[in-house]
């Protein structure tokens, strides 16, 4: 009996882990990956001086995280135009994500070509640089032109109401002169701090060199699946059996 059981397990086993093996070998690809890292480290205007600590950490991270998912489609665009893919395909096999450091992102690219792996990779870097650094100068820009449209507007109606004499104005005239000429020094100064911010960090860090390997399916997942099968299988087989036996034996002795 005993040996009627261990070979049906061996049996049971052999199946289950040849099956595994099957299946590996039809669903594992070979696949290979490459990376690189970018900083992305904007500064914002600041009435004082910014303090270095976790709340600036925060904010420097946030406004970069913002700037990368803003130029992430132009990105895409770009690659897919370069390498020949549609936006899609490039969206699956690039990725970028933060890293350690401060702004700092890693883009990393997957790809069956070990060559377009890797160039998939600098290309990705070296366009988030150049896209992002044209889209910081035309915020920069834009804020700048907004500033002084507004500055435009106030410098009107403060000219307007100088050309009331003092007596003559009325105390609304005179608290408006003062909130307007306020606005405007206010804005004057918020000029001179974009005009006056240090120059933007955006730069790769660390260039894509190295290519790895990778399966796409895990043979020790599938080994340990087809273990846990093979073993239900057989309690299943030896249940049966001793299920089965004693109404053999009551069937003989009748």
């Amino acid at each position: 009996m005993i040996k009627r059981y261990l070979i049906a397990g061996v049996l049971i086993i052999v199946v289950a882990f040849g099956a595994s093996g099957i299946a590996y070998a039809a669903k594992s690809k070979l696949t290979y990956n490459a990376s690189c890292t970018v900083e992305v480290f904007v500064r914002a205007p600041a009435t004082n001086p910014p303090t270095p600590g976790p709340d600036f950490l925060t904010f420097t991270n946030n406004l970069a995280a913002n700037e990368v998912s803003l130029a992430t489609p132009t990105v895409y665009g770009r690659l897919a135009k370069a390498e020949k893919l549609s936006v899609g395909e490039v969206a699956s096999k690039v990725q970028i994500l933060p890293a350690i450091g401060i702004g700092a992102f890693r883009v990393s690219a997957t790809d069956s070509d070990p060559k377009r792996t890797k160039t998939l990779a600098q290309n990705g870097c070296s366009t988030y640089v150049s896209v992002i650094t044209k889209q910081r100068a035309n915020e920069l820009s834009s804020d700048l032109k907004a500033i002084q449209k507004r500055i435009d507007s106030l410098q009107k109606d403060v000219t307007r109401l100088l050309k009331i004499p003092t007596r003559r104005r009325t105390a609304a005239q005179v608290l408006t002169l003062a909130t307007e000429q306020e606005a405007m020094r206010t804005n004057s100064l918020l000029v001179v701090q974009y005009k006056s911010l240090p120059p933007d960090n955006i730069t790769v860090l660390t260039p894509a060199t190295n290519v790895s390997s990778l399966h796409t399916a895990s043979l020790k997942k599938y080994l340990a699946v087809a273990a846990v099968a093979a073993l239900l299988v057989i309690f299943l087989y030896i249940l049966v059996l001793e299920a089965v036996s004693p109404q053999r034996k009551d069937t003989s002795l009748a």
